[in-house]
């Protein structure tokens, strides 16, 4: 019988760590985080309002501020999700036991997904700022839960997929 090793202790656990904190030292230590928050937070923002535009909800957005009728909403910096991406990319590229191509496909892919919650998550805030401004605070709060537990739910689909710490479904039986 052969030994299964879990990617989630050992040397995958330490691998993940000083890749999560080598990539957060990264972008919070260095001039990257200036060039995120100059390019893709006014992306973010701009592509966020042409959204509400769709839902008949009229915004302006001056850099990474969106601005309504009923107030404003800033994306600051940890509003953009780069910091929950990386962290997901970390722990894909840490635990995965497939090709190095696999691997930058599920990283792609995870950013993609983490972008597209984010993206889903500013639009459902500006919807509720518009029409419900004195519940914005709330649902703020509220809406970072379901967006981890989403990047969580993609994390786990790539455990199966990949044979990580949870068994492939068809060794179930």
């Amino acid at each position: 019988m052969t030994k299964v090793k879990t990617p989630i202790f050992g040397k995958s656990a330490l691998h993940f760590a000083a890749l999560s904190m080598g990539m957060l030292v990264l972008v919070h230590g260095t001039v990257l985080r200036e060039a995120i928050d100059a390019t893709y937070s006014p992306f973010l923002a701009r592509t966020a309002s042409h959204l509400l535009g769709l839902l008949g909800i009229e915004g302006k957005v001056s850099h990474a501020t969106i601005i309504l009728a009923n107030g404003s909403m800033e994306l600051a910096w940890l509003c953009n999700g780069v910091d929950v991406t990386l962290i997901l990319a970390c722990a894909i590229a840490a635990t995965a036991r497939v090709t190095p191509l696999r691997k930058v496909l599920w990283i792609a892919a995870g950013v993609l997904v983490a972008a597209m919650i984010n993206l889903l998550r500013i639009v459902i805030l500006g919807w509720v700022l518009k029409n419900f401004p004195s519940g914005f605070e709330a649902i703020h709060d509220i809406l970072t839960i379901p967006s981890l537990l989403s990047l969580a739910l993609f994390y786990s689909l790539f455990l199966f997929s990949s044979g990580g710490a949870v068994p492939p479904i068809n060794r179930w039986a």
